[in-house]
């Protein structure tokens, strides 16, 4: 697990499948959300990526609403599991529950920068 110096801006999620996906190139929900991520660091870093050049693999590459959209079928699917992941204090489990108000926190912040008021969870 990687430590990281001071005012580095660290950002940790829960996503579909691992974060390698996106070099997998197979247009799954798990692989365009890796693929978006990283999509998408990469433009807030300054990168221009242009579709339809052939530089970015356009079978992963969809709008920020078709993968709210994705992310939201995902989410209602009734699909509880558990699985291990790394972590600073060793092994880690994730749990998707059959139920919730976003997938993840990529799924969060999509809506909200598609401007959906926040979601609340219903007791």
């Amino acid at each position: 697990i990687a430590s990281f110096p001071r005012g580095c801006d660290v950002e940790q999620d829960v996503i579909l499948g691992c974060h390698q996906g996106a070099l997998f190139l197979r247009p799954s929900p798990d692989t365009r959300l890796a693929f978006a991520r990283i999509r998408d660091f990469l433009v807030e870093c300054g990168s221009r990526l242009e579709a339809g050049t052939g530089h970015i693999a356009k079978q992963l590459d969809m709008s920020a609403e078709a993968l709210a959209n994705l992310l939201d079928e995902q989410l209602n699917l009734d699909a509880e599991t558990a699985r291990i992941s790394h972590s600073p204090g060793g092994a880690a489990t994730i749990v998707r529950h059959s139920h919730g108000v976003y997938l993840n926190r990529t799924h969060e912040a999509l809506r909200m920068r598609l401007g959906e008021p926040r979601r609340m969870q219903v007791p």
